[in-house]
């Protein structure tokens, strides 16, 4: 189970549509893959096919 981060989310959400990468940075273990799963999902909601979407971790 994903525990909602509204506050994370609502600070990266205004760059969804922008055309440009976008990368996540952090120390070990702070819940940066966490924070990604979160976008995926908050994207598929959105309409957004799993094949636009790219994750390398």
């Amino acid at each position: 189970m994903l525990i909602s981060r509204e506050r994370y989310l609502d600070k990266i959400r205004p760059f969804y549509d922008l055309d440009i990468i976008k990368v996540l940075t952090g120390s070990r273990r702070a819940g940066k893959s966490k924070i990604i799963e979160l976008i995926i999902k908050d994207l598929k909601e959105k309409g957004i096919k799993e094949s636009n979407i790219i994750y390398i971790f």
